[in-house]
């Protein structure tokens, strides 16, 4: 595997734990460690397009597992709603 790879996922991974510091987990301490490691890959890379790839996977990971809240947030009371949309058809 390319080094350049290795640095992606490593970007994406740390993206995909800084979650764990979102509200329902709430351990913001993993922020020390994942935003050092994102920063570390950061100064890493050589080429503008290199650093759009550091920043694309870290971004993806975050946003890709961060969705959790919104789907809680829709969910909450979806008995009551899917009831009265029910009446309503």
């Amino acid at each position: 595997m390319k080094q350049q790879t290795k640095i992606y996922i490593a970007c994406f991974l740390c993206g995909a734990f800084s979650t764990l510091a979102l509200p329902p987990v709430s351990v913001w301490g993993i922020l020390f460690a994942t935003i050092s490691l994102f920063m570390a890959c950061l100064c890493e890379a050589k080429t503008r397009k290199s650093l759009f790839g550091v920043g694309f996977w870290f971004g993806a990971g975050l946003g890709s597992t961060s969705m959790l809240w919104v789907i809680n947030a829709l969910l909450i009371d979806a008995d009551n709603i899917s009831k009265k949309y029910i009446k309503c058809m």
